[in-house]
């Protein structure tokens, strides 16, 4: 233990004398440019001056600009070279100092300035904060499929960066909105390896969305019939052995779309209801603002198919305001092991995750199912059930919408009630 805490100690000495030894060579090569600058090569009578490291036709101007010869005679005889009279020898380096050169080094004095500054990454996630920015992709060490997705507000140009991304997390589905592509961008300018892409593109000047999804997960794109041209939304089902497919949607909604939720309810009772759905997007809804109207029609759209928002941190920040703009969409959360959001800088909207846990099969294990029980159910309860229930929050509605959402909320509470749902074992 002592033989620890002093070679500890040793390092810690050595790496603080290092520290002084470059400041130290930092402020000698700082005086010696500004002095070299301020002082031109010159000499004194009866002196030869011998000049080194002249390689180039501007180290030959510069001594002709800066080197003054009086009184001195200069003979050649061939290789020989005789200076007269000579009683003292300087010899210099060329060196043409700049004022740039000045500029660097009091720069570098500065202790906090890299000569190959990047991106700096911070995390931002619910279930580990970040310690260090290498530790920014921490999360995707989890086990399980990672789900990714990103606003990247022009794609093509930031096409390394995201590739980078897709190494350092090997997430399996990239869902990207505002891709900004036409169709004179090729798969091949935006390709990611190990990945296959779908895309919906709109212009080169917004919207737009795609799908990067891993080579080691089949996928088949599934054909949602869409009447509106304004929406920009893909869908995938993933293939995994002895399961379900999972349905992967990725969304964008344009900031003045205003029918988007009746949309969005249009293309969701398309999709099988007994599948696992996780949806990501830019959804444009600030979801912690609960009095918009639009909040108010997304969040009974959500509650209908039993859509849960798993995303709680802002995911755009100005100086103006905190948004939580980019959702997550899931109906089955249990399965959900992390969520979170992360800077990378490729735009003003934070990066969203979650990873989704992967059981392994097991042989003999039963299956878990929900079904409705009729044990008690009659066509005399429900009748009575339908004739207690309160129906004023339908008929009183000012809109058919509002209308409609209280029908519905009051007869499925009517059906909960004559035939409740149960677990049941296969």
């Amino acid at each position: 233990m002592f033989g620890q805490l002093i070679f500890g100690f040793g390092k810690e000495r050595i790496g603080m004398a290092a520290r002084h030894v470059e400041n130290l060579a930092l402020f000698v090569f700082t005086v010696c440019t500004v002095f070299n600058f301020l002082n031109p090569i010159s000499h004194q009578k009866n002196e030869l001056v011998i000049v080194n490291n002249v390689k180039t036709y501007s180290d030959l101007h510069y001594l002709a600009e800066n080197v003054k010869f009086e009184n001195l005679k200069y003979e050649r005889s061939g290789s020989q070279r005789k200076f007269e009279p000579v009683e003292k020898v300087r010899t210099y380096n060329v060196l043409k100092p700049s004022f740039k050169s000045v500029l660097v080094c009091i720069l570098l004095r500065g202790g906090d300035i890299q000569t190959n500054p990047g991106p700096v990454c911070i995390q931002r996630h619910s279930q580990t904060p970040t310690k260090s920015s290498d530790e920014h992709y921490q999360c995707f060490s989890k086990k399980g499929m990672h789900f990714i997705h990103l606003n990247a507000r022009s794609l093509l140009p930031k096409i390394s960066e995201l590739r980078y991304l897709a190494n350092k997390t090997t997430a399996a589905i990239i869902s990207v909105t505002e891709t900004w592509l036409d169709s004179s961008v090729t798969n091949s300018e935006i390709k990611i390896e190990g990945y296959s892409i779908v895309r919906r593109d709109r212009n080169r000047h917004g919207g737009g969305v795609c799908t990067y999804i891993h080579e080691r997960y089949a996928f088949t794109t599934k054909e949602i019939e869409q009447t509106n041209t304004e929406e920009e939304s893909i869908w995938v089902e993933i293939h995994l052995p002895k399961t379900k497919p999972i349905i992967v949607g990725t969304c964008y909604r344009p900031p003045n779309q205003g029918k988007f939720v009746e949309l969005f309810e249009r293309t969701l009772s398309q999709l099988r209801s007994d599948c696992e759905i996780i949806i990501l997007g830019d959804f444009n809804i600030c979801f912690n603002k609960k009095t918009n109207p639009m909040y108010k029609a997304y969040d009974v759209v959500l509650r209908m198919f039993d859509l849960k928002q798993i995303i709680k941190e802002p995911t755009r920040i100005t100086t103006e305001a905190c948004s939580l703009l980019d959702h997550i969409l899931c109906n089955n959360t249990e399965k959900i092991v992390q969520s979170g959001t992360i800077t990378v800088g490729l735009s003003d909207h934070y990066l969203t995750y979650c990873t989704r846990k992967i059981s392994r099969g097991h042989f003999k294990d039963h299956n878990q199912v929900k079904i409705r029980s009729l044990k008690s159910y009659s066509q005399d309860a429900l009748h009575h059930e339908l004739l207690i229930a309160d129906w004023s929050k339908c008929l009183q509605a000012t809109c058919v919408n509002e209308a409609w959402t209280g029908f519905k909320d009051v007869f499925m509470k009517v059906v909960d009630s004559v035939a409740p749902v149960k677990e049941i074992r296969l």
